[in-house]
């Protein structure tokens, strides 16, 4: 396919309404680094928390969260005692987010720019 043979496709919002509410389990737990203008390096170390897919016709939606991890040297190296990750670990009634595994949240719809995206409240 060349070039000229793209074209614009119309973006269709997808509903994920039906998932609010309803509960869902933890199952994975993953650092990464996610752009930041609020880091001097450009990016931030996170922690992404994530459940267990849930599907709308052929699709699987993952719902999870971000918690912001404290850095050394570019390393992450922990979390914030005032941060919203220990926030989270608090109201699940654990003290390491290893013990998060199996763990039942309640998923959110978050509506952005004319998307939705599947979350939890933390």
């Amino acid at each position: 396919m060349s070039i000229s043979d793209l074209k614009e496709i119309k973006h269709v919002p997808i509903d994920l309404s039906e998932f609010d509410l309803k509960g869902n389990e933890i199952n994975d737990l993953k650092k990464m680094e996610v752009p930041s203008s609020f880091n001097v390096r450009g990016k931030q170390w996170v922690l992404k928390v994530s459940c267990i897919p849930v599907t709308k016709g052929d699709n699987e939606y993952y719902p999870s969260e971000l918690f912001n991890l404290n850095e050394r040297d570019g390393v992450p190296c922990g979390w914030s005692d005032q941060g919203s990750l220990r926030k989270f670990l608090d109201k699940m009634g654990v003290s390491h987010p290893e013990e998060l595994h199996g763990k039942e949240v309640t998923m959110r719809v978050r509506k952005k720019d004319n998307s939705q995206y599947l979350g939890f409240y933390k």
